[in-house]
């Protein structure tokens, strides 16, 4: 951070710049830079964007200045202008973030005003226009409001509102609903127990059809439930939560997927499910993880189960944990192409002298349509805290053809930046989180990354 004292102006920023060659020398550029100036109460910035991932995957070719935003902020008021996240309700009701992972962008452009009236109140008021990553333009404006309350330290209340407005065809920018959602969160701790409740409906109006303009849609509004209970007490934790969802698919939400690995069946248009999570440390050697969840289709074939242990050792400075994971799937309206599949494997963690270490072997069996592939990988890493290096080998066996995928990484740390390289051959695979799916395609080639802030 710089500081510029005699105006008490300090600038702030980062950025991650990635750059790939793959071997028929194709070339792809994922980089941006974030710059902020604060001055006591006021703070402005910009990000830097020049994303050239279309030469190898499906997103477009974005580059410019965007996400200008302006924020006057005081002790109980706070308003911001420009481009900002925001997430209600879990994001049942809204929610807008970044995930780089599964390059996911939900961004608000607009205004969002946040005020703290009571120490145990506080209101946020939305009007903006969202921005999809890869959509051509922005979509339909928004008007959301949520209050939160907290009239005790054990429990918090909340309820919010959000309307979408016609863009295309209207003749007005605010004169033509045609979806609306509200909804209600109730959190409480009763000692060791907690519980928390969250509910959203939806109703929807119409919808614009090129050449017959808006029309009426029926049996599309919809609701949300989500519960969740947890036990925590000395050694040993357990939480329980439940989903049922129906219609709650809107391009601003996303329902908590209540799954291991955070894939949902088909982002809460129509499933519900369960989930179980125990950790257990019942003594100071021996620790244990437990997950399992289930979810199907309400009105449709679609299943969803995962199953995940894993045992844990620990003596000294070394730690051994195998583990299992299963998940069948029963693809219906499921976003994720594969079928079912399942790993086990074993991973020795540890520190010798000023170096960690990893080594990990699994076995994975993919069953994706009528074709099943065997994975036989194994992974070394060593870590000092400024530099790791590791090596990844993956051996897939296929019916028709077996592969060998060998790469090599390594990352440098500063104080203000990282340096990463990768190199060699990845395999194709599904990134899950958050409910949401992309796959990652195969790549042969050199992956470099420069992360920095100042």
């Amino acid at each position: 951070m710089l500081e510029i004292l005699l105006f008490s102006i300090s600038i702030q920023g980062s950025g991650d710049i990635k750059y790939w060659l793959s071997d028929n020398m194709k070339e792809n550029y994922e980089s941006f830079i974030d710059i902020g100036i604060n001055e006591r109460s006021i703070q402005t910035g910009v990000r830097l964007l020049f994303d050239q991932d279309k030469l190898i995957r499906d997103t477009l070719l974005n580059t410019g200045l965007e996400r200008f935003f302006f924020i006057y902020s005081r002790e109980r008021f706070n308003v911001r202008a420009g481009s900002f996240y925001t997430t209600f309700l879990r994001g049942m009701l809204l929610s807008a973030y970044e995930d780089l992972d599964i390059k996911q962008e939900r961004r608000l452009d607009g205004l969002r005003i946040r005020l703290k009236p009571v120490n145990m109140l506080n209101l946020t008021f939305i009007g903006a226009r969202p921005y999809i990553l890869n959509h051509l333009e922005h979509e339909d404006p928004i008007y959301a409001v949520n209050m939160e309350l907290t009239p005790m330290s054990q429990l918090y209340l909340a309820a919010a509102y959000m309307r979408l407005d016609a863009n295309k065809n209207a003749d007005t920018l605010s004169g033509l609903l045609y979806e609306d959602w509200y909804g209600a969160d109730f959190s409480y701790m009763l000692g060791f127990l907690g519980f928390d409740g969250v509910y959203v409906g939806r109703n929807t109006y119409g919808t614009y059809l090129p050449g017959e303009g808006w029309v009426g849609i029926s049996n599309v509004n919809g609701n949300g439930l989500y519960l969740s209970m947890n036990m925590s007490l000395p050694g040993f934790g357990v939480l329980i939560d439940a989903k049922r969802y129906k219609n709650i698919d809107g391009y601003l939400t996303g329902a908590p997927p209540c799954t291991y690995n955070g894939e949902s069946i088909n982002q809460g248009k129509d499933e519900e499910g369960f989930e179980v999570i125990v950790d257990a440390n019942p003594h100071e050697m021996l620790s244990f993880s437990f997950n399992y969840s289930y979810a199907q289709g309400i009105s449709t074939d679609a299943e969803l189960m995962e199953l995940y242990i894993a045992p844990a050792i620990d003596f000294l400075s070394f730690n051994m944990t195998p583990y299992f994971l299963k998940i069948d799937r029963n693809k219906g309206a499921i976003e994720n192409a594969t079928n079912n599949e399942w790993e086990t494997g074993l991973t020795f963690e540890g520190v010798w002298g000023s170096i960690g270490y990893t080594v990990k072997g699994y076995y994975k069996n993919i069953v994706e349509g009528v074709s099943t592939t065997n994975d036989i990988n194994s992974l070394i890493e060593f870590d000092t805290g400024n530099f790791s290096l590791g090596t990844l080998l993956v051996y897939s066996i296929g019916e028709q053809e077996s592969k060998l995928y060998p790469s090599l990484s390594m990352v440098l740390r500063k104080d203000v930046f990282d340096i990463s390289l990768e190199a060699g051959l990845f395999k194709g695979q599904y990134i899950c989180k958050n409910g949401m799916c992309r796959y990652e395609e195969a790549f042969s080639g050199l992956k470099t990354g420069l992360s920095f802030r100042f």
